[in-house]
């Protein structure tokens, strides 16, 4: 999420980067062979299954919860999409290259002729080239659309519900260098390379099919469903790693490289940053570390951003139900925005961190403890960071408000609440819903709206409910959703069923358009 602006009572909050733009149609474009690599210095990988060719299985998930969720992987792991990717980096971090496999199966209630992949990096100021494509080892010819961000991959027959399917290809990604990159989240600057959803990932099939638009330029890219990840990174000894999830090994190969696996999930994508310049501390919460990435210079800063983490996940853990992955880690990036959420991994300016930068600690303060809200509202709990963005950006608002609340008192939280006033106001309080897609809203409306107006509603439906029976339902809503995706009614409907009540009055305007 991207974060910008001042606010009242030296209290900065993030703001997100969703919105839309571009041709959302999904029709396929002119050629529909796989384009030849274009990154030549990626050395080629020979393909195989990593859970199989190291005699891994399940339980190396099953490690990177906590002992209280690892159950999950029992009872839905085996129906999980699990992706598997053997990278090599290239030694000017400006890319890598190797193969990946999904084990895909269809949980749908429809049978699907065809599984549609999203390519990221080709609408982020990079590239993503797909070679050697196959579908149970028989070779296929993909088509591509929407700028070649998405990849539709044909199936011999139909894929009847329940039924799996295994997809293989060579994969060669290209990073931008020094700007752009979707805000700085895809691309190598200041000597860290951040690579924001650079492995492909499968497309949402809802009731509106493959769920396809090209993402916004200034807001969140990703609609997922949640995923087990299995990545083994080829890289130079001296480069430091920092991804979702957690190092399962790593291995010396005895030419300056090493390769390390990594294992996520469920989980709705995979981050991973790299650099020589980043140095890590590392600080408990409960049964999870913490595992805070920044150049050594800047420690003394880095040091904060780790203790608010801790207190963040302590506060939330208690509210909305306990981190479940044992790591969560920090990373400083050079990304445009303050701070932006992955699944079991947040990236925060470089600028955070510089002492000799303008940022105040309520400003640090704010976008640590939202973003770490959204391990919670987006990571966990999954919604339509388009169309409904609200669902992830209004309530990690909200749980900021009672983050300053529980951890600083009355006078911290009332501050924020003058925040969130002053962000509707930018709209002179305008009568705009807080739950419509990013692409409705006009101008300064968006983050006036759903970082201001949607929070400001939860909290009037907290007054409704009475505080202590409000974060009871939102502990039963994260606990409900938990891997799934909730939707805004969803929301709505169990809000109702929490209170007793009929909700429809205040939901009429305030978060859908009046009739």
């Amino acid at each position: 999420m991207k974060t910008s602006g001042l606010v009242a009572a030296t209290v900065l909050v993030a703001a997100s980067c969703t919105g839309r733009a571009g041709d959302t149609t999904a029709t396929s474009e002119t050629s529909t062979s796989i384009p030849s690599p274009t990154t030549s210095t990626i050395p080629e990988v020979e393909a195989f299954h990593l859970l199989a060719g190291q005699g891994y299985d399940l339980d190396v998930f099953r490690d990177g919860l906590i002992e209280a969720e690892q159950a999950v992987i029992d009872s839905v792991g085996s129906s999980l999409p699990l992706y598997e990717a053997d990278l090599v980096l290239s030694p000017e971090l400006t890319g890598f290259g190797g193969v990946y496999s999904v084990r895909y199966t269809n949980t749908e209630e429809v049978p699907l002729e065809e599984v549609v992949f999203r390519l990221f990096p080709n609408v982020s100021d990079g590239s993503a080239v797909i070679t050697d494509l196959t579908v149970d080892e028989e070779a296929v010819e993909p088509s591509f659309s929407l700028q070649r961000s998405v990849m539709s991959v044909p199936l011999a027959g139909v894929l009847a519900p329940g039924e799996s399917v295994l997809i293989t290809m060579g994969i060669d990604v290209t990073v931008p260098i020094e700007e752009g990159g979707k805000y700085g989240t895809f691309l190598l600057d200041e000597g860290i390379l951040s690579m924001a959803h650079a492995l492909p990932l499968l497309a949402v099939h809802d009731d509106e099919g493959w769920n396809l638009e090209i993402p916004p330029p200034n807001g969140d890219s990703v609609y997922s469903d949640a995923a087990l990840f299995l990545v083994r990174m080829t890289v130079p000894q001296e480069t430091t790693l920092a991804t979702s999830g957690q190092q399962v090994s790593a291995e010396g190969l005895g030419d300056g490289t090493e390769a390390r696996l990594y294992a996520a999930g469920p989980a709705r994508d995979f981050f991973i940053a790299a650099s020589e310049r980043l140095e890590m501390i590392v600080a408990s919460s409960g049964e999870t570390t913490v595992r805070s990435y920044a150049p050594p210079e800047f420690r003394m800063r880095n040091q904060l951003i780790l203790d608010l983490t801790v207190s963040s996940l302590g506060v939330f853990g208690d509210l909305y139900g306990t981190y479940p992955y044992r790591e969560l880690d920090m990373i400083s990036t050079a990304t445009l925005a303050l701070g932006v959420e992955y699944p079991g991994a947040i990236v925060m300016t470089l600028g955070h961190y510089d002492p000799a930068q303008e940022f105040d600690d309520p400003t640090i303060i704010s976008t640590v403890v939202h973003e770490v809200a959204h391990q919670w509202f987006y990571g966990t709990v999954g919604n339509d960071q388009l169309d409904e963005p609200w669902l992830d950006e209004s309530l990690a608002q909200y749980a900021t408000w009672r983050y300053f609340e529980e951890a600083q008192g009355n006078q911290a939280a009332a501050g924020f609440e003058a925040h969130l006033d002053a962000r509707w106001a930018r709209v002179e309080f305008a009568d705009v819903p807080v739950g419509l897609p990013v692409a409705s809203y006009q101008e300064d409306e968006y983050g006036a709206i759903v970082y201001g107006r949607g929070p400001l509603f939860l909290g009037e439906l907290a007054d409704i409910f009475g505080q202590e029976e409000f974060d009871r339902f939102l502990f039963e809503y994260a606990a409900r959703f938990k891997y799934g995706v909730a939707t805004t009614a969803a929301f709505q409907a169990a809000a109702e069923e929490a209170c007793g009540c009929d909700l429809g009055e205040e939901f009429a305007g305030a978060v859908h358009p009046r009739q």
